[in-house]
């Protein structure tokens, strides 16, 4: 079924259909039900419950910290901190050039107002007890369909609250029916190593093993340690280490700090 998602979402991609990725996804979810794979939907339209027993939990959690579990309080903040700030430099990274935002210097232009935006997201998602609200390098979906302002956000969200009163319908979407989405949104993200230089090892040692390591480990901010801790190492070992900035060296010894943590089971 996963294959047929992506041969459908492919052909209508190949025709230039608008909505490629959404009509693959109803496509193969129909198929799907048609041929009882998985469950139809119970319903089309139900008023959605209110997560009661989610919000304001993180307060809870905080009343319970005290001088035994506060080490381990501070090392989980970090490593959350740590994932979710390099998951979104990863994201904000590869969206930004499929946009064409990314400037000659290699800068998204007010990046802090994207990371503000994020946080915001964050810090207000934990509280209402849902799980972390962050940007998803499935926003290149939206971008190859031609969304390129904030206005795109804004329409997405509002279609977002009216999905609520259609859980029955979307949840009974199997997983295999938007396998073909993810795929896709490879295909439009992997253009962009055309801008490595590969000739230049310092380049292309780090930035391999930075997209062998993020599907390898699920993760794109460990693909990014790897990244930031080879890319000085190899520039030094070239007798270049004058061409890298202290802040990179900084965040390099971070990330090497936090495998070590890691290691030692503290993070």
């Amino acid at each position: 079924m996963a294959i047929f998602g992506i041969l459908i979402t492919s052909a209508l991609i190949a025709r230039r259909i608008k909505g490629a990725l959404l009509w693959g996804i109803l496509a193969t979810a129909v198929l799907g039900w048609i041929l009882q794979i998985s469950p139809p939907p119970s319903g089309i339209v139900a008023l959605p419950q209110l997560p009661v027993d989610l919000v304001g939990q993180a307060f809870v959690g905080l009343g319970q910290i005290n001088g035994a579990n506060l080490t381990n309080f501070l090392a989980v903040t970090f490593v959350f901190l740590f994932v979710d700030l390099f998951d979104t430099v990863g994201t904000l990274s590869g969206v930004g050039i499929q946009a064409g935002m990314i400037n000659e210097r290699g800068e998204l232009p007010r990046a802090g107002a994207a990371f503000m935006a994020d946080a915001v997201g964050t810090t207000v998602g934990a509280i209402l007890g849902t799980s972390t609200v962050t940007t998803f390098i499935e926003s290149a979906s939206g971008v190859s369909e031609g969304g390129r302002s904030g206005f795109t956000a804004v329409v997405t969200a509002g279609f977002f609250i009216l999905s609520i009163f259609f859980i029955p319908l979307f949840s009974a979407i199997p997983g295999f029916a938007t396998t073909a989405a993810l795929v896709i949104v490879g295909v439009l993200m992997v253009g962009n190593v055309s801008g490595i230089r590969w000739s230049d090892p310092a380049e292309s040692i780090p930035s391999f093993l930075t997209i062998l390591v993020m599907p390898l480990s699920y993760s794109i901010a460990e693909g990014l340690a790897i990244g930031f801790i080879t890319y000085p190492l190899i520039k030094a070992f070239q007798g270049k280490s004058h061409e890298i900035s202290i802040a990179i060296w900084i965040l390099a010894a971070v990330f090497v700090l936090r495998f070590i943590l890691l290691g030692l089971g503290v993070a």
